[in-house]
């Protein structure tokens, strides 16, 4: 089993180091086009952007950070809640975790992003970066389906302590949908709307408020995870114990 995984580790270190059939290093005469427009050295089923350096590794590195640039996220204030749920303290965290979250899904899909051309003029080095987009295209879609589906199951319970996390999930698939729109122009149709979200305020069935109250000794960093936990799920935090739940929290330490 060692002498396997040895065998695996070598090939892999040896696959890296070699230079892509696909990449090509030009010099000297007739310019390329993509230095001027990165699109012009791609296919309809391409996204490109060029970079510029001191050598293909900087030219390679500016070229990714051009084509990372498109899918950049900026959560501004067309971020969507409901005012009169959430705190502001709570609308910032809303905010920050869909950022991570989206962060960590665009960084997927440019883990496919390759370098496709290279060129050499007057000592400087170009590179031309580029994505497939079908698979960008289907890693998008994909996660989208999912976040539908979760989000149709949590509207389809008709309990208000789900809004907070159907809000963070409609925000996360509308900044995903918007990248699936730079790719196919077309974009896939929300299966559940603000509306019908900022609807669940006014149903009978469940409750929000709750009121979290734990002995002295127990460990403030376990206390902040459930509060953590409960307010994801949709329960705003009751001042006192007017809350509609109250959660007692006790600790025993054991051998």
């Amino acid at each position: 089993m060692k002498y396997l995984s040895i065998l695996v580790g070598l090939v892999f270190i040896i696959s890296c180091a070699q230079t892509p059939k696909h990449e090509k290093i030009r010099k000297g005469k007739g310019t390329p086009a993509w230095i001027y427009s990165a699109q012009e050295g791609c296919e309809d089923d391409e996204l490109c952007a060029s970079g510029e350096g001191q050598d293909f590794k900087e030219s390679d590195l500016h070229a990714k950070n051009s084509l990372s640039a498109i899918f950049e996220t900026k959560i501004t204030s067309n971020f969507l809640f409901s005012k009169e749920d959430f705190s502001g303290e709570e609308q910032s965290k809303m905010r920050e975790y869909v950022n991570d979250e989206i962060n960590q899904e665009v960084e997927y899909i440019l883990k496919g992003v390759t370098i496709k051309d290279r060129y050499q003029m007057d000592n400087l080095s170009f590179s031309l970066a580029t994505l497939h987009k079908p698979t960008a295209i289907k890693l998008i879609t994909e996660e989208l389906e999912k976040i539908d589906d979760e989000m149709s199951h949590l509207f389809y319970l008709k309990k208000k302590i789900y809004i907070k996390k159907l809000y963070i999930l409609f925000n996360k698939r509308e900044i995903l949908n918007e990248k699936l729109i730079l790719l196919d122009g077309a974009g896939v149709k929300a299966r559940v709307t603000p509306v019908q979200i900022d609807g669940l305020r006014y149903t009978k069935k469940g409750s929000s408020k709750i009121f979290i109250e734990a002995d002295k000794d127990f460990p403030r960093v376990l206390r902040l995870k459930i509060t953590e936990y409960m307010t994801s799920l949709g329960y705003s935090l009751s001042p006192d114990r007017t809350g509609d739940y109250l959660i007692r929290l006790k600790s025993k330490a054991k051998e």
